[in-house]
């Protein structure tokens, strides 16, 4: 660098003519040569036009300045090239480039800069760490260029359109890598406009993500109540994102509560939904709340594995989700790990399920019910929509569901249903002669590929009158345990005929291996799985 006098710097390279070796050696000497002679032209050519004066070129230039900086240490000389701040200087002298000629080209000018040390690096002779170098001296000349392009003449790009900013926002978030979090709000400090930025921080409180520590649910709920935009911005929502631990403080619970109601209150947009249960005294309006979002397409009612749970925390009832279900017309995918209700065995059950659950329109793809009450007058008016969408069903300790009120809703949904789990259920029948619900539809349920049931709910013609799939690859699978129903020698007679292409019969065969065996032989000779 230079100071206002902006000194110039010549280049006087010495080479030595390398031995001749024949016509290759000669003609690498000659375009060497070739080299320095246009060069020297070049910078003849260059000092004419700096006499002139380069404004009367009328170029576009722009005022860039660099600094060669000096960055040699005990091994190696070495120097790099370095933009300084933006022009002028603020509390230090005016400076310029010291250039050692310009070449012009059709668009930008190239100023070629003169440097005292190579940019590459050479190694110092008798250098501290005792290195030794192949190459003692930098080949060609030490010499660097700075492109100084013309302004353009496009508008100045000064904001992104919306599109833009949402795709750049989407990709810190799109494997929820760890620090995604911290990166978008990063992207928010830049400017005013990019403080959107932060609707994507509350796209997803889901289950399961990361972005390192969950924020606090306390400082989100005000957060959400301050702008409720970014409430709207919440698509995945889930209670065990803030925490699992369950509270046993009915202060800590309750302050808890009425946060996570205020932001699902504010999540008018969520379309996946986890929740736990509530405090008692917010039972209405936690239910309000759930109403508040058109839009939600998952909901999982998540339980705390608890001995005996404080008499302070409850979950909905049933007819509480029926009249959330209601509003929630792109429902399809339902999974409730409990809800809280009367005794469906007491009378007033049927007045209950006329009244207080209507027949839903929500198209459910997948159902699973644990631990909870329901009739089948319920179980049908939870499906009336779902007739040509359900194909899942799990059921796993629910009780007040009948022979009867089973066989009337598999009739409904027989067309679509392609698995079945029934676990652990109370399906009481009102004579002792009458057929399984799952015995008289099993020829019904053509789509059915896989079923699973433990209890007292079907026999060996479950077996005898499933159908053969109608695929290409038979997989349709069955398995049953603890079934006081099934008949051992009647399964080995339904594996002549059955269209199950495996079967899994759990405690059905103890203290006869002969019968066992008698129907493996069987099933070997179909080419079915029985075990």
């Amino acid at each position: 660098m230079s100071d206002m006098s902006g000194g110039r710097g010549n280049v006087s390279s010495r080479q030595r003519r390398p031995k001749r070796r024949g016509l290759q050696a000669e003609s690498a000497w000659i375009a060497m040569k070739t080299f320095f002679l246009e060069q020297e032209a070049a910078h003849h050519a260059s000092e004419t036009l700096l006499e002139q004066g380069l404004p009367a070129l009328d170029l576009p230039l722009c005022i860039i300045a660099y600094e060669v900086q000096d960055v040699s240490d005990d091994t190696w000389r070495r120097a790099k090239l370095i933009l300084l701040p933006s022009w002028p200087i603020i509390d230090g002298p005016t400076r310029r480039i010291a250039y050692q000629f310009v070449q012009l080209t059709h668009d930008p000018i190239v100023l070629y800069l003169s440097l005292n040390h190579t940019l590459r690096g050479s190694l110092k002779p008798n250098n501290k760490s005792g290195m030794v170098c192949a190459y003692p001296a930098p080949m060609g000349i030490s010499a660097a260029s700075v492109h100084i392009l013309p302004r353009a003449q496009r508008r100045i790009f000064t904001q992104p359109p919306p599109e833009i900013l949402s795709a750049i926002f989407g990709c810190a978030i799109e494997d929820k890598y760890r620090s995604w979090r911290p990166t978008l709000i990063s992207f928010a400090l830049v400017c005013r406009d990019w403080v959107v930025a932060l609707e994507h921080l509350f796209h997803d409180f889901g289950s399961y993500t990361s972005g390192k520590t969950a924020p606090d649910l306390v400082a989100v709920s005000k957060c959400v109540q301050a702008k409720p935009q970014l409430g709207k911005a919440i698509w995945y929502l889930s209670r065990s994102h803030f925490g699992r631990e369950p509270y046993h403080n009915e202060q800590e619970y309750l302050d808890l509560a009425i946060a996570f109601k205020n932001v699902l209150y504010s999540a008018q947009h969520v379309r996946q939904l986890e929740i736990f249960d509530t405090h008692s005294s917010l039972r209405e309006e936690f239910v309000e709340a759930l109403r508040q979002s058109r839009d939600v397409r998952s909901l999982l009612i998540n339980s705390y594995s608890m001995e005996e749970e404080p008499k302070y925390r409850c979950r909905p009832t049933l007819p509480d989700l029926f009249r959330c279900f209601q509003r929630w017309s792109r429902l399809h995918e339902l999974k409730l790990f409990g809800w809280d209700g009367p005794n469906p065995f007491l009378q007033t059950v049927e007045q209950f399920t006329i009244e207080q659950t209507p027949p839903l329109d929500c198209a459910l793809r997948s159902i699973q019910l644990f631990n909870g009450p329901i009739t089948g007058p319920q179980l049908c008016n939870l499906t009336a929509g779902s007739h040509s969408s359900l194909s899942d069903v799990h059921f796993s300790a629910i009780i007040g569901l009948s022979n009867a009120g089973l066989k009337d809703w598999l009739l409904e949904v027989a067309c679509t249903l392609r698995q079945l789990n029934i676990e652990k259920c109370s399906i009481a029948k009102t004579r002792d002669d009458e057929e399984y619900a799952l015995d008289a539809v099993m020829s019904h349920l053509t789509l059915l590929s896989s079923m699973r049931i433990e209890g007292d709910v079907l026999s060996e013609l479950a077996v005898l009158r499933k159908t053969s799939s109608s695929t290409q690859w038979k997989c349709d699978s069955i398995s049953f345990d603890n079934c006081p129903g099934v008949n051992p020698h009647g399964l080995v007679q339904a594996l002549k005929y059955t269209g199950w292409h495996t079967i899994s019969a759990r405690r059905i065969f103890e203290g006869n291996k002969p019968l066992l065996e008698e129907g493996k032989a069987i099933a070997k000779e179909r080419g079915l799985n029985f075990w």
